[in-house]
């Protein structure tokens, strides 16, 4: 709405002379929040019990001077929508690095109430409850203010409508900083498993063991490799999975529980609970790996492929080998065994045979030689890393390869 704007009770669009305002309907106003979000809006005021605290409970900071009435649109269901809001303060860098996050936002209907942006999304699914982050409000439920059309007075520096329509998705879509993501999914959890902290009697409570170890596999990105009675987690920001020691989960399912723990003390259930959350996490993140031969057939499949006028060594075939079960978190075979099946495998696969005509640079050489590999080979060409690897390899230059082996 135009701040020369203002609603009309009567229903006539006119123009007030003395004010020289124009003065536009609730019904034009009404259609265009009916166009604009896709639900009915409603004419509100400030004080309407709707409105989600957490949000009054910054109209004072955020100096809100809205007139008696105003539009406003209802969050939830039927029309499923959400908003994420965010200050919208002169540097706007709580604003773009969220939408440096969650790229299709940015394509979505964002407006502006002040100096505080709207997010609007529309969910699909799994629904989270209003909550209060850091530097954030994430709004399901209530009525927010519904912005058609506002001008600002600094000549358009504060939009206040970008895009035309709102984005539909998951929950599971958005991303948020490692502190809000860990706050949801917990919530997510325990709507699925009960509290983390379950109240047994007037005074008791004990500590839902599965609710910690679902969401410590989770938030970890932790699994149990049943092959190797072994944990792997997958660091944060990486694609590779790495070991993890027992006694490195339970530091950090301790380090974890104490947070808990500090946020009620009086409510969080005394006595260690580490050594039963770990059994537990062993349990709802076992995976049962395919074993070395399997995966070296999957591994033939997914990364290479024939390729007239390529060719590819055993060494390069290897190295790619060795990076694709890291990735992957895959059993892996020992080199010697791999080179011994090597040769069978890929007769099978693609019907070529071993050859020691593969011509390479050689470092201390100077010159091209002779190595073992295949001819009419390559690997696929949306596998970066093995390429990459391919190169390393490359510089490397097996020295010794020039000599007579079964490599």
């Amino acid at each position: 709405m135009n701040p020369n704007e203002k609603i009309s009770t009567s229903g006539q669009s006119k123009t007030d002379p003395a004010a020289g305002n124009r003065v536009v309907s609730r019904e034009d106003q009404l259609a265009k929040v009916q166009k604009l979000y896709g639900g009915h809006g409603e004419i509100i005021r400030l004080t309407d019990p709707r409105i989600p605290q957490m949000l009054k409970d910054n109209f004072q900071g955020l100096e809100i001077k809205e007139p008696d009435e105003f539009i406003a649109v209802a969050c939830g269901e039927p029309s499923n929508l959400a908003a994420i809001i965010l200050p919208f303060n002169p540097g706007l860098e709580e604003f773009n690095e969220f939408i440096a996050l969650n790229p299709l936002l940015d394509k979505s209907l964002t407006t502006c109430w002040y100096n505080v942006a709207f997010l609007w999304v529309r969910l699909e699914g799994w629904r989270p409850a209003n909550r209060a982050l850091r530097g954030a409000l994430w709004i399901s439920s209530g009525l927010l203010p519904a912005i058609v059309e506002r001008v600002t007075t600094d000549g358009g520096r504060y939009f206040q409508k970008h895009n035309d329509s709102i984005v539909t998705l998951k929950f599971a879509d958005i991303k948020w900083p490692p502190e809000a993501h860990e706050v949801f999914v917990l919530e997510r959890i325990e709507s699925q498993l009960g509290p983390l902290v379950i109240q047994t009697g007037s005074r008791k409570r004990t500590l839902n063991y599965r609710v910690a170890a679902t969401f410590l596999a989770e938030a970890l990105s932790v699994i149990y490799d049943k092959n190797n009675d072994g944990f792997f987690m997958l660091p944060p920001g990486t694609t590779k999975y790495g070991p993890l020691s027992k006694i490195q989960l339970s530091n950090l399912v301790s380090t974890w529980l104490q947070r808990q723990a500090a946020k009620d003390p009086a409510s969080f259930p005394a006595g260690d609970h580490v050594e039963k959350v770990v059994k537990l996490i062993k349990m709802v993140s076992a995976v049962e790996r395919p074993d070395e031969p399997e995966v070296l057939k999957r591994y033939l499949t997914e990364r290479l492929e024939r390729g007239p006028g390529s060719s590819l060594t055993t060494k390069e075939i290897f190295a790619s080998y060795s990076e694709f079960c890291k990735t992957t978190g895959l059993a892996m075979l020992p080199e010697c065994v791999f080179l011994d099946m090597l040769a069978k495998a890929i007769r099978e696969q693609f019907g070529l045979t071993k050859v020691h005509n593969v011509m390479r640079p050689h470092a201390n050489l100077g010159r091209m030689t002779a190595r073992y590999g295949f001819n009419g080979l390559s690997f696929k060409t949306n596998s970066a890393a093995e390429l990459k690897d391919v190169g390393e390899v490359g510089e490397r230059s097996e020295g010794d390869t020039n000599q007579t082996s079964n490599s």
